[in-house]
Parts: structure tokens; C-alpha cells; sequence
């Protein structure tokens, strides 16, 4: 029985790439007639590999290498690119043979299947009179699920994934998130090698950082692969073997990919499969033979990529917390990266990518140090441009700039990739743009890449300088792969056309808006057009040496449908001795061409452009200068001074996107945790937040997780996500004062109920019944109030853990931390329906808050710590006896946070918090311990993830924050001010050791970071975590003792941390523009605060300074004694 393929395979035959396809029962391989493709099993793909031309050069691939002359190709023609003699195929029904010819050696690969297993049967002979030293290498990416899941988020799907060493092969397993999923297992077996069997699991050990399977690390110099397997992260399955091969002689070798449905059956299959290996394969019958003579892309290139000539000094300014790879400018709004070559003449990077996410409210884009990433506009996810790769190994392009020296023959890229030149590049990633400086073919070049204010398009402005004594005819060549879309499957459908009347391509597809790339260049630049990535890029595919600057003089115009949909624009200009030129891309989405057009007109004009970008940094400029600290801890400053607010808003806010991930959706937990950080400085965000994610509540008081802007949205059993509504409601109140919040009218969504059984689904919400935004904060409590067994908050399908997803998906499982933001919560609205007159509620609230008290006190505790939650069978979590988990942050912080716990508890509590869960020598604190593995009753997909990731006992730095919170609170100041410097991703990166264990972007904060070997101290995502907004609020609110009391007083506590001196704060008030000028210091014996020159009255713990709005500068002296 046949059974259906994935639709995006059935639907390839648009993307122009030809090969041949066998299947047996569920198992199914595609096989390229460039050698790429893939392996499937029924829907699910087994082997990474899409049928797009603009995917990354992935597959299932075999490289040979002459061990005397280092030189290596690969079986077929990906991915290597080496030019065979000669290259035949032969396909028939049952098998498929590929045949090439290479220096007197002939290969041969013969691929079949059988019962769960493919077979790919190598074959070497060599027609010399020397005798050949070869290696062979193999090379697969597993994937193990759907292919529409692999593409949406692939760095999240690898992490529950594992590996290990077989005798003769390795095997991969998917970590099953529930107990009805399989753990399904991929297993890659060689037989027929006499020499020594190596192997890699570890995709970034085997490719090299910025590196293309074109050229691997692996295969450059005598590179021997490391053998790791285990929790590696983005795993790989290659195996390596070396043979000689005598003249005259042949050499088989034969492998095996087989897949299992559950990992627990492997040691019973295993010798089944290496049955299948040794046995001979199918007849060759009914084969037809394709014969490629001579292969288009390889014929001799006119151009050649450029070397290191003429290469000019690049700025030298010093750097803040110089760390080898960069630093911060000395202002801390621009982080500064230099790249320099390494000896063999590529760049070195940085271990991980270090991006820019720049966006406003309807477009952005997400850019590394090479220049890769993607753009979008409206929707970061649904609605994107250009591709998402998702790839931090690779970092491939999906967009490109280059430069052709059409004189001289050369063409290299101004940006680190993806055709850079062996010489330094300054990549300056500053708040709202990213800016790219590099000096070679005697031409000084510079290119700004930012979004306008209100504009949803993206403006690249590249400046050339003449350096030379010569005259330049130059080639600017912008290229784009268009998605408009979700993934690369979403291509298909996809017109171009070229409207040379104001020099823009235009992408068009039905029922959507009209996508563009526009150029504006000096008058006298000639200009050309494509819109067909394949006559740009070539057969080839290679962005590093694309077809269009090796071979054409200029552009081909291919327009139309049934392309390899892509906006390609060369400009072609001339530069005198000394001149200057800045030629103007821009990649933006209108709603007709008309519109697309009046954009393109109004950053036609350098001019424009340098007044957009000025506007565009005066805006970050005075959104930070709001509220600014100076405090003793220099790491802290850099990250309180903008950029906790830039992550916060033009990523958390505005993009909900980065490299790691991206949602485009609204997260009603996540962005009003997000936006409450604001409240100081944009308190009418803050505002607007509350009522959007009011407005997608349902009258039964429960809300949409999550929702896109275009209303698509999913319902489910989190028990959490209303109540954080009430509560940043409470906080807004508490600094605002803004009572008539309460009274603004706002609709409901309506939508059916979730079925019996069924814990979350997809639904299109309609408008719904009008209330108050304070009847919609009761509603959210209302209907949390129903408790199990322990007296406890039910916990549903999660709380703020989304992993612990099946605690209590029976409905009788309970929250222990849920049940101390709800007692938080109770607590702030008790005396707001008092004051409201709600008496009767206000008494049941009271009524109901006790009672939880007791129960947290009593089901919550443990002995020496608070226990987590109860599975539907009252088996708790957060035990001392308890497999895993046995003590987890969290509820410990809110224990303290919310008031409940006693400070004899809370302080049993954090002893035992800093007993097993602070990591001194790792500056870590973990969120859990121990991690999740094989636990019955199965918790939820936090047990997918590997070990020490991050909700599975990595540090979550959401949680961690809370646990500097809670620490402020009990008065522990200078231990919350310690962990809180561990957190700071500037202190984790101030040497290149630093540097080499915690990998990502020292200017933003990672979500997590991995706490179990061999990633201990890694960072992971970075960038889209709602900890930047919360890390701004300890640190103004818990360290410094700063807030804003009812609009109507700003007040500071009368303490801090006593390893300080002191510390200074600047407040703009955000409607008035008075400024508070704040001097805090230790001199004297007695404590004393100053308002212009005027002493206060205070109280034993605080002190209220009056807020006025008269616009003028004030100045406060707080002076505590002296220790």
C-alpha cells in the first residue's frame, strides 16, 4: 500500500528541479538528479531537504576525498560543485543509479528501498595505475516530524532530539512530549568498511560557523570528526571511513538509513536492518538512462570572486567591554563587531549569530553580522518576504548585495556574506538600523539597512568612496527571494513583473497586497532587472558565486509565473577618481502599485533617506532618555539605558520575531508582561496593551493564548494567561493612577466552547458582548477560582510553564504557583471592589483568598521548600522524594512576591533555593533540578526537551529575574544585585573566554541558558524573551528602590545595595518633560533627602518626592549613613 506523500512534494513540479522519486509501502526517497534530496516515511520526513530552490543546500549526501591531494567532491553534484568528466543517471522503478567519472575514478551510487530501511550501495573504481587513499564521508540532517512543523521552527524541533554510537552506525531519537507520542528513531548503518569508523552528531562541528556543506570544516585540512553524540543541540548523522584502492581495483561500501517508530524497539530491529544492508539489491530492468555531457554551470566564469586588494583602514574607535569580537561604543546606544580573515582566508565569526532586530509598528527585519536574516512586513511570521532560515550554523542569505568591478572582472559582497572578501569588516548594530563598513578594491563601502518611522518598508543605503586614481565602472546587484508567505511552500503562486518607469520590481500573488524592491541611484546609472532566481543564481544555486555575477554582463529579464520567484536589480554606475555614490534599495509591501510607488518617491534622495534614519534614532534617543541610571555596575547601566527597552519594544512589541523564533503572534501572558515595563516611560502603551488583550477575552473569562493581528487565534486550558490581565492592571493602576482605565468599554471574542477531551484549538473569534475593563478583570478571576483535591488552583493544560502541559489535562491536577499569583491578585482587587462599592464580591474574595492561604501553606509546603503542583492523580511535583523536579524556582520566588509565605519560610525557602538551584561556578540559577527524564507521571513536553534546555532544568531567565525579585524583597540587596550581574549578558562576555562558553549576543538577553554538560553556560534564544522587560523592572524597582506612586509621587526606598557607594537617576516625565535629577550617596550618620535644596519629611522605608508637571529640572539628594 502507497500511501500520500507531503503536499509540498506533490505540488514540486513548479520549482524546476527534476529527479526521480521511489517508494515502498510508507517509505519514500526523492532523489535529485543533482544528487540532493530526501527521505520520507508516510507525511513525516525523516531527512532534512525541500524541493525549493531557495532552501539551504541540505540533503542526504556522500563525499569522497583523495587523501594525497586533500582535493574532495561529492557523489553527485551537490553539494560540492565539482565538475565531473562525465555524469549519468539511470532511474527505473525499483532503483536508481547515479555514475560519474572524476580523474581515472569511476563512482557509482546505487539507491533502493526495502522494508524500512533505504540502501545506498557506493561503489569506487579506480582506472589509474597509482593506487588511490580515499574517505568517504556521509552526511544527513534528521527531522523525524511533519514537514510543515520542520519548517516552521526547525531550531526548536532539534532541541528534543539525541543521539548515539551503534557498532557501525549511529542512531538519532525524537524525545517523545507526551506518552501517546512515539519516539521515533532514524538509524544510519555502514557495512563492507575494513578501515577505522568515525563519526560526527554535531551539525556545527561538522559545517564550521558561516560555513555551506559546499565547503564543510570537516572536509578542510586534516580535520578529524569529534565522535560526540548525546544532547548535541542540532544533531547530524555522518559516518567516515577511509579505503585504498589498488590500480585496476573497486571498493563497496554500503549504507543503510532505517527508521523506527519507537526508540525502545531498536535493540530488536537492529540486526533486522543489517539484513537489509548486505543483501543484494533490486534488478536494474526498465531502467532509462539521463545523460548529462556538460553541465551549464560549470563552463569557465568571465568574473572571478575578488581578493584582498586595496584594502583601506576601518574605524578604531574604542570599544566598552572590548571583548576580542567587539564592544560597545562609548555612548552604549551601537554595538560595534569586527570581523576579521582567518589565515586560510575566510572571515571569523562570532560562535553564534549577533543580530539586529529592527522594526516599527508595520514592517522589520532581523539582520546578523554577515547580513543575513529576513524581512517582513505586517506579520513577522504569516506575512513574510524574504526567507526565515532558522539556521545559526549556516546563517544563509536570503537576501544579498554585491559589488562587480566591471573593469577589472572581480565581484565580492560589501556585507560579511554571503561573497565576502578576506579582509575586515565593522558591522554596528545600533538601536533602530545596522551599518556595515568595509575597505577593499581601493573603494570605501558602507551600507545602513533600517526601517522609516510609519513606513512598512526597508530602506538599504549603500555608499561608495573612490579611493583609487582611477576611474570605476561599478555593478550594484540587490537580490531577494520572495516568500510572501509563512514557509518556502508558500512560493508557488507568485508573479513577477518590472515596471522600469520607476525602476521596481513587483511580486504579486492573489488575495495579497503587492510586495516591491525599488532602487534610486545617481541619473546617469543604467539599470536591469530579473525576477527569476534561477537565471540569477544558476543551476548551481550558490549565493557565494551566483551564475548572474560569474557569467552575465548583465541581468536577464525574466518575469512571469512559474519562476523561481526573486527581485533582482543591478545598477550599474560610473565613479571618478575620489567621487562618491550612494545607490538606494528599497523591499517593502503596498496596497497597490500606485502606493508602492509614492513609497519609492519619498526615499528617492539621499537626502530623504539621511532624515528618515535621523528621525528613526531621535526616537530610541528620547524613548531611553526618559529614564536613565548610573549606578557602580557599569554592565547593568549598558543594559538599562536602552538596550532592555529596545529588545522590549522593537522586539518583544513590534516585531514578536527574532532568529530563534518567530511567533508574529500576540501572547496574552507574554506581551502585557512585556508592555508593563513600559509604564514609567510610556505609560499609554502600557494602556493600549491592557485593552488589546482584554479585547480577546471570552465572556466565559478565559482568553486566546496567543493571536494574530489578521484575528486567527487558539483557545485552550492555560490557567495562567487571564490572570495576568488583573494583575499588570493593578501594577498600571498603582504607577498611574488612571482609574478611568477601569470604565473603558471593551468587546469580547466570541467562539465555541473546547470540546470534552480537547485542551486547546484554532479558532476564528467573532466580535463579541461590550463590558467595562474592569468587569473584564473580574471575569478573569471568576473564572479561576475553582480548586481540586488540595484546596489549590486548578492547573489545566499549564501555567506559566507551557511544558508542564499535562500536570492537569484530566482537570484535577493543581498549580501551587498559580495558586500564589492568584492569592496576588486577590489581594490588589479586594480593596478596589470595596472602593468600587462590590462588597459582596469583595468579601467572597477575601473569603476565597484565606482559604488559599491555608492550602498553600499547608498542600504547597514540603518540608523545607513549596512544592510545585499535583498530577490529576495527586501524585505532587516539587518534592524531595520526587524523581525530578524535586525543587523549582519559581514558586519559591512567588511564595515571596505574592506575600504568602512567612519569613521564617521564605527564608527555608531560599536556602534550599541556594543550596541546589544557584550555581556559583557556573553564575547560573537553574529553574529547576532535577531535569525532567523517563518521570511517570509524564509531566508534558518539558520531558521532550533534552536535559539542562531550557524550561528542563536550564536556567530560565523569566524565572531567574523573579528569584533576584524575591530576594530584593526579603532585603538580601547586594545577593539579588550579584545574581543579577550573572544574568546581565554583558558580564558573561567581557573576555573571549567568557565569551567562547556563553556564544550568543552580549548586548540583549537569551531566554535561557543551558545548564547541564557539555552545554553548561551556553546561551540560548535570544532576543524574543519577555525577561528584558522584567530584568528593567527589578533593577529600577527591587535594586534601586525607584517607583511612581498614582501618577502623583515618585518615590525611592531608603536603601540599596551596600556594596554601592551610591547611584544617580535621571526621570523625564512623559507628559510634562519635568525632569527629576536624583543623587543618591552615603556621607554622614543620619539619613536625609533633598528637594531643591528643601529637606523632606520620610518615612523609616521610603520616601515620596512630589510629581509635578511644570516642565522644569528638579533635583533630589537622598544620603543614607555611611557603613
Amino acid at each position: 500500500m502507497l500511501f500520500a506523500l507531503p503536499q509540498w512534494l506533490d505540488e514540486a513540479n513548479w520549482i524546476n528541479r527534476s529527479g526521480w522519486l521511489l517508494r515502498q509501502g510508507k517509505l519514500w526517497s526523492f532523489l535529485g538528479d543533482d544528487g540532493g534530496g530526501g527521505l520520507g516515511w508516510e507525511q513525516m520526513l525523516l531527512t532534512r531537504w525541500h524541493p525549493d530552490p531557495a532552501a539551504p543546500e541540505v540533503g542526504y549526501f556522500f563525499y569522497i576525498r583523495d587523501l594525497e591531494t586533500r582535493r574532495y567532491w561529492s557523489a553527485g553534484l551537490r553539494p560540492s560543485g565539482w565538475q565531473p568528466e562525465t555524469y549519468t543517471l539511470y532511474q527505473g522503478p525499483e532503483c536508481w543509479r547515479l555514475v560519474r567519472q572524476d580523474g581515472g575514478l569511476e563512482l557509482m551510487l546505487e539507491v533502493w528501498l526495502c522494508e524500512m530501511m533505504e540502501v545506498r550501495r557506493l561503489r569506487l573504481i579506480n582506472h589509474t595505475s597509482c593506487t588511490r587513499h580515499l574517505e568517504v564521508t556521509s552526511y544527513a540532517e534528521p527531522v523525524l516530524t511533519d514537514p510543515y512543523v520542520d519548517a516552521c521552527h526547525p531550531a526548536f524541533g532539534k532541541l528534543f532530539m539525541q543521539t548515539a554510537a551503534l557498532p557501525d552506525g549511529l542512531a538519532v531519537w525524537r524525545r517523545a512530549r507526551s506518552p501517546e507520542e512515539p519516539s521515533r528513531t532514524l538509524v544510519h548503518l555502514i557495512y563492507g568498511h575494513e578501515g577505522k569508523l568515525t563519526w560526527e552528531t554535531d551539525r556545527r562541528r561538522f559545517l564550521g560557523r558561516g560555513h555551506t556543506l559546499r565547503i564543510p570544516e570537516a572536509l578542510s585540512g586534516p580535520f578529524r570528526l569529534s565522535e560526540t553524540t548525546g544532547n548535541v543541540l542540532d544533531p547530524i548523522l555522518c559516518l567516515r571511513t577511509q579505503i585504498v584502492l589498488r590500480p585496476q581495483g573497486s571498493k563497496e561500501l554500503h549504507f543503510g538509513m532505517g527508521m523506527l517508530e519507537d526508540h525502545y524497539a531498536l535493540p530488536v530491529h537492529l540486526e533486522q536492518f543489517r539484513c537489509s544492508l548486505t543483501q543484494l539489491g533490486p534488478s536494474r530492468k526498465g531502467q532509462r538512462r539521463k545523460i548529462f555531457a556538460a553541465v551549464q554551470h560549470f563552463r569557465s566564469a568571465p568574473y572571478r570572486s575578488a581578493t584582498p586588494e586595496g584594502v583601506g583602514p576601518l574605524p578604531t574607535a574604542p570599544l566598552v567591554y572590548d571583548n576580542g569580537w567587539g564592544g560597545f561604543t562609548e555612548t552604549g546606544d551601537a554595538y560595534v563587531v569586527r570581523l576579521r580573515p582567518k589565515t586560510e582566508g575566510t572571515l571569523a565569526l562570532p560562535p553564534m549569530p549577533w543580530v539586529n532586530v529592527v522594526a516599527n509598528e508595520q514592517a522589520g527585519f532581523i539582520v546578523t553580522e554577515r547580513g543575513g536574516g529576513y524581512t517582513w512586513t505586517r506579520n513577522s511570521r504569516t506575512n513574510r518576504l524574504t526567507p526565515w532560515y532558522n539556521d545559526p550554523v549556516a546563517d544563509p542569505c536570503g537576501e544579498a548585495l554585491y559589488l562587480r568591478d566591471e573593469v577589472v572582472g572581480v565581484y565580492w559582497s560589501p556585507l560579511p556574506a554571503p561573497a565576502p572578501v578576506a579582509a575586515p569588516y565593522e558591522v554596528t548594530h545600533g538601536m533602530g538600523y545596522t551599518r556595515f563598513r568595509h575597505h577593499s578594491q581601493a573603494l570605501a563601502q558602507e551600507v545602513c539597512c533600517f526601517v522609516p518611522r510609519g513606513a512598512p518598508v526597508k530602506l538599504i543605503c549603500l555608499r561608495l568612496h573612490n579611493q583609487s586614481l582611477q576611474p570605476r565602472l561599478l555593478s550594484v546587484f540587490y537580490v531577494a527571494r520572495w516568500v510572501l508567505g509563512e514557509t518556502l511552500s508558500d512560493r508557488a503562486g507568485i508573479r513577477t513583473r518590472y515596471s522600469p518607469t520607476n525602476r521596481m520590481i513587483l511580486a504579486e500573488k492573489e488575495g495579497r497586497p503587492v510586495a516591491f524592491m525599488a532602487c534610486a541611484a545617481p541619473e546617469a546609472a543604467a539599470v536591469w532587472a530579473s525576477g527569476d532566481g534561477r537565471s540569477f543564481f544558476g543551476a548551481a544555486g550558490r549565493p557565494e558565486a551566483p551564475e548572474a555575477l560569474t557569467h552575465h554582463r548583465h541581468l536577464k529579464a525574466r518575469f512571469g509565473d512559474s519562476l523561481d520567484p526573486c527581485a533582482a536589480l543591478q545598477v550599474q554606475l560610473s565613479l571618478s577618481p575620489g567621487a562618491q555614490a550612494e545607490v538606494i534599495f528599497l523591499l517593502g509591501e503596498a496596497v497597490s502599485q500606485a502606493e508602492a510607488g509614492r513609497l519609492a518617491q519619498a526615499y528617492s534622495q539621499p537626502e530623504q533617506v539621511a532624515q528618515a534614519l535621523a528621525e528613526v534614532q531621535q526616537f530610541w534617543a528620547e524613548l531611553h532618555g526618559r529614564l536613565q541610571v548610573q549606578t557602580p555596575c557599569a554592565a547593568l547601566n549598558l543594559m538599562a539605558n536602552g538596550w532592555l527597552l529596545y529588545q522590549t519594544v522593537s522586539c518583544r512589541l513590534w516585531a514578536r520575531s527574532s532568529y530563534y523564533q518567530a511567533g508574529g503572534a500576540f501572547g496574552f501572558r507574554d506581551q502585557l508582561q512585556d508592555a508593563a515595563a513600559l509604564v514609567y516611560v510610556r505609560p499609554d502603551w502600557t494602556r493600549q496593551q491592557l485593552l488589546l488583550h482584554a479585547a480577546h477575552q471570552f465572556p466565559e473569562g478565559d482568553v486566546l493564548h496567543w493571536w494574530h493581528p489578521e484575528g486567527l487565534g487558539v483557545r485552550t486550558l492555560f490557567s495562567d494567561d487571564r490572570l495576568w490581565l488583573p494583575y499588570l492592571a493593578l501594577h498600571y493602576l498603582q504607577v498611574t493612577g488612571d482609574e478611568a482605565l477601569l470604565e473603558v468599554p471593551v468587546p469580547f471574542v466570541q467562539g465555541p466552547l473546547l470540546p470534552p477531551g480537547v485542551t486547546e484549538q484554532i479558532v476564528h473569534p467573532t466580535a463579541g458582548p461590550v463590558a467595562s475593563f474592569f468587569e473584564h478583570c473580574l471575569r478573569a478571576i471568576d473564572c479561576s477560582l475553582e480548586t481540586g483535591p488540595h484546596g489549590l488552583p486548578l492547573m489545566g493544560s499549564g501555567d506559566w510553564n507551557d511544558g508542564m502541559s499535562r500536570i492537569g489535562i484530566e482537570g484535577r491536577g493543581e498549580s501551587v504557583w498559580l495558586g500564589f499569583l492568584l492569592y496576588a491578585v486577590l489581594d490588589g482587587f479586594i480593596p478596589l471592589c470595596k472602593q468600587r462599592g462590590e462588597q459582596e464580591r469583595a468579601a467572597r474574595y477575601q473569603a476565597h483568598r484565606e482559604q488559599l492561604r491555608q492550602a498553600l501553606e499547608a498542600a504547597g509546603w514540603d518540608g523545607a521548600w513549596y512544592r510545585r503542583a499535583y498530577f490529576d492523580d495527586g501524585t505532587p511535583l516539587g518534592t524531595r522524594e520526587g524523581p525530578a523536579c524535586q525543587i523549582d524556582a519559581l514558586v519559591q520566588a512567588w511564595a515571596v512576591l505574592s506575600g504568602v509565605a512567612s519569613r521564617e519560610r521564605a527564608q527555608q525557602a531560599f536556602a534550599a533555593v541556594e543550596t541546589y538551584l544557584i550555581d556559583p561556578a557556573a553564575r547560573l540559577v537553574r529553574l529547576l533540578t532535577p531535569p525532567f527524564e523517563d518521570m511517570h507521571p509524564h509531566p508534558g513536553y518539558i520531558q521532550g526537551y533534552i536535559p539542562g534546555v531550557r524550561e528542563n532544568g536550564g536556567q530560565y531567565t523569566h524565572a531567574a529575574l523573579w528569584v533576584v525579585q524575591a530576594l530584593a524583597r526579603m532585603g538580601q540587596l547586594d545577593r539579588a544585585t550579584e545574581l543579577l550581574t550573572w544574568i546581565s549578558p554583558v558580564t558573561r562576555t567581557k573576555t573571549p573566554d567568557d565569551l567562547g562558553c556563553y556564544q550568543v549576543e552580549p548586548y540583549v538577553l537569551a531566554a535561557d541558558i543551558y545548564a547541564e554538560p557539555p552545554h553548561t553556560g551556553r546561551g540560548g534564544w535570544t532576543w524574543y524573551t519577555g525577561s528584558a522587560g522584567w530584568m528593567y523592572r527589578v533593577l529600577l524597582e527591587e535594586i534601586i528602590g525607584f517607583g511612581i506612586e498614582a501618577g502623583r509621587w515618585l518615590t525611592l526606598r531608603l536603601s540599596w545595595p551596600k556594596a554601592w557607594p551610591g547611584y544617580r537617576l535621571t526621570y523625564r516625565h512623559p507628559q510634562s518633560n519635568t525632569e527629576y535629577h536624583i543623587e543618591a550617596r552615603r556621607e554622614g550618620t543620619q539619613p536625609h533627602v533633598w528637594l531643591d535644596g528643601q529637606a523632606l519629611r520620610f518615612a523609616s522605608t521610603h520616601v515620596r518626592i512630589p510629581l509635578v508637571q511644570d516642565g522644569a529640572s528638579h533635583h533630589v539628594v537622598l544620603t543614607l549613613p555611611v557603613i
